[in-house]
Formats: C-alpha cells, sequence, structure tokens
C-alpha cells in the first residue's frame, strides 16, 4: 500500500480520441473514395501503343525481308521472260527474212506482252511489300491473267509512283537500306502517336489531379459540421468535376 503513493517512473501512454462517424458520413466517405479510384483510373491511363513490346530492329527486319523472298524470286522470273522475248525480237529486227515473214511483229507483240506482264507482277509485288511493312492495309489484289489496253496506263503510273520500292524489290543490295529507312519511319511514327495521345490527354489528367487534391482534403477532416455542409461539398464536387 505505501507503493501507491509513489509517482511512475514514465508518463501514462494517451490513447488516440477515438472519431465515431455516422454511417450516412460512413456513406458519403465511401462514394469520396470511389470518386478518387475513378479519377486515378484516368490518370493511370496511357496510350495504348506505349505499353506494346519495343521494336527490334534486327528482327523486324529478318521477319522482313523473309515474308519478302517468295515475291522477290517471282518478280526475277517475270523480268526474265521479258528479257529473253526482247532479246528475240531485237535479234529478228537484224534478220530481213524475219521481217517480211512478218515474224518480227509476233515477236514485238509478245515482248509487249510480257512487258505489262511484268508490270502486273510488280504491281502485286509492290502492294505486297507496302502490306508487310504496314503501308498497306489489305493484301495484295491478285495477278490479273488477261491485261486489256485500258490496264496499261495505269500499270505505267503504278511503275512511276512506287519506283524506290520497284528498284528496292528488284535489287537486293538496295532493299535493306530501304527496309531500315521503313523502320526507323515505323518507330518514329508510333513515338509521334504516343506523345499526341498524351497531349490530347493533357488537360484531362490534370483536371483528374486536382479533383483527387479536393476530395483527398475532405476525407482527412476529422468531422464534417453538418450533414447539409457534407452533402453541398460533394454535390459541388461532382458538379465541377
Amino acid at each position: 500500500m505505501a507503493d501507491v503513493d509513489i509517482p511512475p517512473t514514465e508518463p501514462f501512454s494517451s490513447s488516440p480520441p477515438v472519431h465515431i462517424i455516422s454511417a450516412e458520413e460512413a456513406r458519403f466517405r465511401k462514394k469520396i473514395r470511389k470518386a478518387i479510384a475513378q479519377q486515378q483510373a484516368i490518370l493511370d491511363q496511357k496510350a495504348p501503343e506505349a505499353s506494346w513490346k519495343p521494336l527490334d530492329r534486327e528482327k523486324t527486319i529478318t521477319t522482313w525481308s523473309r515474308q519478302l523472298a517468295p515475291y522477290q524470286r517471282q518478280l526475277r522470273k517475270s523480268f526474265d521472260r521479258y528479257i529473253i522475248a526482247k532479246r528475240k525480237w531485237q535479234a529478228a529486227e537484224k534478220s530481213l527474212w524475219q521481217r517480211m515473214t512478218g515474224n518480227t511483229r509476233k515477236l514485238e507483240k509478245r515482248a509487249d506482252a510480257l512487258f505489262y506482264k511484268f508490270l502486273e507482277v510488280l504491281r502485286f509485288v509492290v502492294q505486297a511489300l507496302l502490306y508487310i511493312v504496314g503501308l498497306r492495309s489489305e493484301p495484295p489484289q491478285p495477278i490479273r491473267s488477261v491485261l486489256s489496253e485500258k490496264s496499261k496506263p495505269a500499270l505505267d503510273h503504278f511503275k512511276k509512283t512506287y519506283d524506290a520500292e520497284f528498284s528496292a524489290m528488284a535489287d537486293p543490295q538496295k532493299l535493306e537500306p530501304w527496309l531500315n529507312r521503313r523502320f526507323e519511319r515505323l518507330a518514329l511514327t508510333r513515338q509521334q502517336r504516343i506523345e499526341k495521345w498524351d497531349e490530347d490527354h493533357k488537360v484531362e489528367k490534370f483536371c483528374s489531379r486536382q479533383k483527387i487534391e479536393r476530395l483527398s482534403a475532405m476525407l482527412i477532416t476529422k468531422q464534417l459540421t453538418t450533414h447539409y455542409q457534407f452533402t453541398r461539398n460533394i454535390y459541388n464536387l461532382t458538379i465541377n468535376f
């Protein structure tokens, strides 16, 4: 009993005050947390391509080259057939007998026909190239077995328009540099789309960040004054979003 009056050597630790809230206030706080989560989801959004696997230059170009190889062989075969026919016609031109019998004219027509057949194969191959590297949304149109006179000017125009692509497919030494340039443009375009997405959503994310700050400030308030004030604050925050 004598020890009862002896003061303690260590101060008593005070327990934190218990904050008791009503069920209605708890429901409102739950709504606030839900609203914060919704705004955080907006902040967490990224451009679709930002989550894509980075492009591998060597792997991509190797894949493209392997896919293009059959088209290159097809183009070379078509060109060889035209060259053989052209040489036969040119050789016949030197023979008087061939010219007199009209054989030269036949060989010329055959060479012309194979030339436009070659341009049709070229059209098919170049479209395949554009499709494989992502510059064309649809596969190449099938090779036409019969060409009309109307199709010839379009084929000539196609060759002039895609001369760089034709040169790349016709010459293996030019194909790899062309594919490298295409890869660089592809990677740059992807990065530009990501940056544009970020810029387009910049204002929206700024607003979401401000809303989270306001809502979070309401959550750390120990006690809301009145039911009316709490409801009004929630309403004001909601309509101002």
